[in-house]
């Protein structure tokens, strides 16, 4: 097997065959929740708030053209991925604690790479994406979705200078349970 360029793997450095990671999204309906610039893929119909309350949640930056070549080649966990100025959900301050995250990311259907090529803005230069932890591997998260916006955090003191889209509040999109 051949090694990709970097260019060519998008923002993972290595992808890897796992069949005992389910391709959980798979069988997703895909449901698109869009206040303006967010796009979140579920399983439920239920409100932008509550998919973000009920799940664990990472938000980070990464360049919209590495991620578009990530997406299309995730049939496979890939490992070594990364994304900027992580922001997470469930430490109940949403603030900006490292450079960067390294993780492994789950496959991904062709349903939602699909859904991310017909749907993201091509001029973006970077997206804010959103991974959700896997609740039995704490390296793998699973794609559920990005934001087209300069800076998507879930600490309300980056939201001042950063508005949220749709004038979502940071607190009200923390992490609550099941």
């Amino acid at each position: 097997m051949s090694q990709a360029s970097p260019s060519e793997r998008g923002m993972c450095q290595s992808n890897e065959l796992q069949p005992d990671v389910k391709q959980a999204q798979a069988k997703r309906n895909i449901l698109l929740n869009n206040p303006p610039g967010v796009y979140i893929i579920s399983d439920r119909k239920e409100s932008i708030a509550k998919f973000f309350q009920q799940r664990r949640i990472v938000v980070g930056t990464v360049m919209s053209q590495l991620l578009d070549k990530t997406l299309m080649m995730a049939q496979v966990v890939q490992r070594n991925c990364f994304v900027a100025y992580p922001s997470s959900n469930d430490d109940g301050r949403g603030e900006i604690t490292t450079y960067g995250l390294i993780f492994k990311l789950a496959p991904v259907s062709p349903k939602v790479a699909q859904l991310w090529k017909e749907r993201h803005q091509s001029n973006a230069i970077s997206v804010q994406m959103f991974l959700e932890r896997d609740s039995q591997d704490s390296e793998l998260y699973h794609f559920v979705g990005w934001a087209e916006s300069k800076q998507f955090s879930f600490s309300p003191e980056l939201a001042k200078s950063n508005p949220l889209p749709a004038s979502l509040n940071p607190k009200d999109l923390w992490y609550q349970g099941k």
